[in-house]
Formats: C-alpha cells, structure tokens, sequence
C-alpha cells in the first residue's frame, strides 16, 4: 500500500504528489523567467531601434566614435523610456551625433515635459531651431499665458 490510500482509492497522488507539485511551479518559474526576457529584448528587435544600433556600430567601426562613446549611446538607444513621439527623432539625431548627450537629455526631458508644444518641440528635434531659441519660445509662450490667466 502506498503512501495516501489504497490503490483503488481516488484519494491523493501518493508519493508522486509532491513531484508533481514542484514539476507545476518550474514550469511556472521558467515561463514567467522567459516572458520577462521577452519583454525586455522586444524594443531591441524593432526595426527602428536596429536601425540606430547599425548606425553606431558603423560609426565605431570606421573610428568615428570611441570606444566610450559607442557604449555609452548604445546603452541610451536599449534603455530608453519615452513618452512623446518626438523623442524617438531625437534620438536619432543624437546617434548620427548631431547632438551630445548633454543636450539630448535637456532636449528629451524639455519634449516630454511641453506636451502643449508640439509645433515647436518638432522643430527642435528636426533641427529646424536651435536650443536657444527653442527656450526663448518656450518662455514667451508661458509668459503669454500668464497674460491670458
């Protein structure tokens, strides 16, 4: 007789209930440990953002950009978070080194923060404005509204 009933009882799994139990949550483990991997490598297989990593590793291969600095982009295209549309031409910007790092963090955080702005946040991260003269707008703007209020 073996451990949770008779043998024609409908009783438990016996001793195997216990393997079976613990075969249920590897399958859990593993499955969840895969989704979560899936998750993060899904940004990094659009073809948008293998589009810029190719353009870096051209940069550094033809020894336009260092070492440092292919890393140091690399990290920013495959950890970016965003929340305007706008970033994403940015960033793009940024890869080709238009812009510096420096300024792509004040541009990025400027965008992201002046939803209202959309016309003139464009032409900042086309390039059609300068850095300047895209925060003398944006401060005639706010002192506008003030006016309004």
């Amino acid at each position: 007789m073996r451990y949770g009933g008779h043998h024609n009882s409908p009783k438990g799994y016996g001793f195997y209930g216990s393997y079976i139990l613990l075969l249920i949550l590897i399958i859990i483990i593993i499955v969840l440990i895969l989704y979560i991997i899936n998750i993060n490598n899904k940004k990094k297989s659009e073809p948008f953002f293998i589009n810029l990593l190719d353009i870096l590793k051209e940069k550094y291969a033809l020894g336009k950009i260092s070492f440092d600095e292919y890393m140091r982009k690399k990290s920013v295209v495959e950890n970016i978070h965003y929340s305007n549309p706008f970033t994403l031409v940015l960033l793009q910007r940024y890869v080709k080194g238009d812009i510096d790092s420096k300024d792509f963090f004040y541009m990025k955080n400027q965008i992201e923060n002046n939803i209202s702005l959309d016309a003139l946040n464009e032409q900042l991260v086309k390039g059609e404005i300068t850095l300047d003269e895209y925060k003398t707008k944006v401060n005639n703007s706010k002192k506008s509204q003030h006016k309004i209020n």
